[in-house]
């Protein structure tokens, strides 16, 4: 016992309905759904590798230094990573 309430398995509410405990959105959905049209897709929490070239480097660069931006909006407007630009301004 660590001092916080016990969890339930089952909630009985005011209107006498049996509510129970469900842990993930996942659970929910196999409980609650029927219809074989419905499908989970894993999310991809991982971003690709990308390799900017020399010439996007120096891009990046003349948009920073000739029109005076900041790395932030010089790497959006390029659709640079921004902090792949603010790794390049401190290196």
């Amino acid at each position: 016992m660590n001092g916080g309430p016990e969890p339930m398995d089952y909630i009985v509410d005011q209107n006498k309905l049996i509510v129970e405990t469900i842990a993930t959105h996942t659970e929910y959905l196999k409980t609650t759904t029927s219809n074989k049209d419905v499908r989970i897709k894993e999310a991809n929490t991982k971003q690709d590798y990308v390799r900017y070239t020399v010439q996007d480097k120096a891009w990046f660069f003349d948009l920073k230094i000739e029109k005076c931006m900041n790395a932030s909006a010089a790497a959006k407007q390029l659709g640079i990573h921004i902090r792949t630009a603010q790794r390049w301004v401190s290196q």
